[in-house]
C-alpha cells in the first residue's frame, strides 16, 4: 500500500471509530461503537508492526494533530514514520486549506491537487463508514477496570478477536476508499481458513468514562504454526495500536512556507 493510502486508511479510521458505573463490558462496547464518528479532532498515533521469525520489526507509525471539516479537506499535521529492523524514515503529511503537502528531509512540496481530491472523497464517505459495527470484531469481553489514557479517566475492555469479522470490516473499508462495489465479506470454508491461520487474537479498548469515545485500540495476532505461507509473507505477529488524544478539542496546523513544486 502507498503511503498516501496509508494516511487514507488512518484518516477512515478516525472516522469510522470516531456511562457509568453499572454497565457491564459488552454494554460499554456497545455505546462505544454508537459513537463512532462522533470524533472530529484529537492527537492521532497509530502503529502497526509485523514481527518476523528473526525477531526483526517492520512496519510504520502515523502521529499528529487532525482536524475533520464538514465537506472539505481535512487539517492534519502527520507524521508517517516507516520501519524496517532498526532503520527508520520520517515524512510528514500535512493537509492545510485545500492543500495537501509533504515534508522530506527539511523541504516541504505541495502535492497534485488530485491528491488533495482523493483524501477529501474518502472523508465524504464517513457516513458508510461510521455504519461499519467494530463492535462484531469482540468477544468474550471482560472489564479490566478504569485507567488513565492521554489525561482521560478510562474503562479498559480486553476480548477475544473474532478474525474473520475483522477481515470483513476491513474489506468494507478498502470498498470505501477504493470507491469500488461493495468486497464480498467471508463467510463458511473462507472464514474458517482465516480462523485457522491464527492461533491467537487478542483486542483491548480503552473508552472514555464519561463520553465513550475511543481513546485507544489495541489488536495482537500471532500467526498458527501451519499458516507458513502468511508466516513467511506477514511474519510471526500483527501488533497495531490506534490511539486518539484530547478528542474533539481544537487543534494548530501550521501553514507551511517555502513550499516547493512537487516532482514525482
Amino acid at each position: 500500500m502507498s503511503r498516501v493510502a496509508w494516511i487514507l486508511t488512518a484518516l477512515a479510521l478516525v472516522v469510522s471509530a470516531c456511562g457509568g458505573d453499572g454497565e457491564d463490558a459488552r454494554d460499554i462496547l456497545q455505546d462505544t461503537a454508537a459513537n463512532m464518528g462522533e470524533i472530529r479532532s484529537g492527537d492521532l498515533n497509530m502503529e502497526v508492526l509485523f514481527s518476523a521469525k528473526d525477531g526483526e520489526r517492520a512496519g510504520f507509525t502515523l502521529q499528529g494533530p487532525f482536524a475533520l471539516r464538514e465537506g472539505q479537506l481535512p487539517e492534519a499535521q502527520l507524521d508517517y514514520t516507516q520501519i524496517a529492523g532498526p532503520e527508520t524514515a520520517t515524512q510528514t503529511f500535512i493537509l492545510k486549506g485545500e492543500t495537501a503537502y509533504v515534508r522530506i528531509m527539511g523541504t516541504t512540496y505541495e502535492l497534485p491537487q488530485e491528491t488533495a481530491d482523493e483524501i477529501g472523497s474518502t472523508i465524504g464517505v464517513s457516513g458508510g463508514l461510521a455504519a461499519v459495527d467494530l463492535s462484531s470484531w469482540l468477544e468474550n469481553p471482560t472489564r479490566e477496570g478504569r485507567e488513565e489514557v492521554g489525561g482521560a479517566e478510562t474503562d479498559h475492555i480486553s476480548a477475544d478477536l473474532n478474525a474473520s469479522a475483522t477481515v470483513n470490516t476491513l474489506l468494507a473499508i478498502a470498498s470505501q476508499l477504493g470507491g469500488t462495489e461493495p468486497l464480498v465479506p467471508l463467510t463458511g470454508a473462507s472464514a474458517e481458513q482465516v480462523e485457522g491461520a491464527i492461533e491467537t487474537a487478542t483486542v483491548d479498548v480503552w473508552t472514555g468514562k464519561e463520553d465513550r469515545l475511543l481513546r485507544r485500540l489495541q489488536i495482537a495476532l500471532d500467526f498458527a504454526p501451519a499458516a507458513e505461507k502468511l508466516k513467511d509473507l506477514l511474519g510471526t505477529s500483527l501488533d497495531f495500536t490506534l490511539e486518539i488524544s484530547s478528542p474533539n478539542e481544537a487543534v494548530t496546523v501550521e501553514q507551511p512556507t517555502d513550499v516547493q513544486p512537487f516532482a514525482p
